[in-house]
Formats: C-alpha cells, structure tokens, sequence
C-alpha cells in the first residue's frame, strides 16, 4: 500500500466510527482526519506560504485556542499547492459529508473561495 493510501485507509476508519455515533456523541473525528492530512503534508515536507498571521499554526500557551481554524486554513493552502493534498482533503471532506462535497470541482472552487477572502 503506498503512502497516499495508507492514508485514506486511516480516514476512512475514522469516517466509519463518525458516521456510526451519534450526533451527541460526534466526537473529534473531523478533527483528527485534518491531524491524519497534516501528518501527511509533514511527511512530504509541506509547507503553506502566506498564512495570515491570525492563522498561524496552534500555540498551546495561547489561551484564545482557534487550533481547528488554523488547522482547516493550512490544509486548505496546502490543498491549494498540492495535487495529493488536495486529493486526500477531498477524499476526508466527501467522507464526512457527502451531502455537502459532492464533486472535487465543487470543493476546489469551495477552496478557492476561501483562500481568495484573505486576499491571497
């Protein structure tokens, strides 16, 4: 199994176990996917350039913790740069929410629009 799969594979089980809770009990799985995507982005040697100062990655002293917002945004610039970043954010996206993500063009321009807010 190469690296991207590996990863996938990880995703996937951790949709699995989202979508078999219920909703009270939803816990940190959208969460840990977006660690899962960062580790992978790590491992390739990612880095996202231009991240706002307010999203710069999470500070455990800072008592304001916007770690999930700082997460989500350097995955989103990643996913921008990185055609197998973006493969895997669709592929964790399209998982938790299908309803919502339906085609990886849709999530592109979903991206794009994100991105162009902070004037990047």
């Amino acid at each position: 199994m190469n690296l991207i799969e590996n990863f996938k594979s990880r995703l996937s089980k951790l949709a699995q176990q989202f979508h078999a809770s219920s909703e009270d009990d939803e816990g940190d799985y959208p969460s840990d996917s977006e660690l899962i995507i960062l580790e992978y982005c790590e491992q390739m040697g990612y880095k996202a350039d231009h991240i706002p100062a307010e999203f710069t990655l999470y500070d455990p002293d800072d008592p304001e913790d916007i770690y999930h917002e700082n997460l989500s945004w350097h995955i989103n610039e990643l996913s921008l740069m990185h055609d197998d970043v973006f493969e895997l954010d669709w592929f964790y996206s399209h998982l938790f929410w299908p309803d919502i993500f339906k085609t990886p063009e849709d999530f592109r321009s979903m991206n794009e629009s994100f991105r162009s807010e902070y004037g990047l």
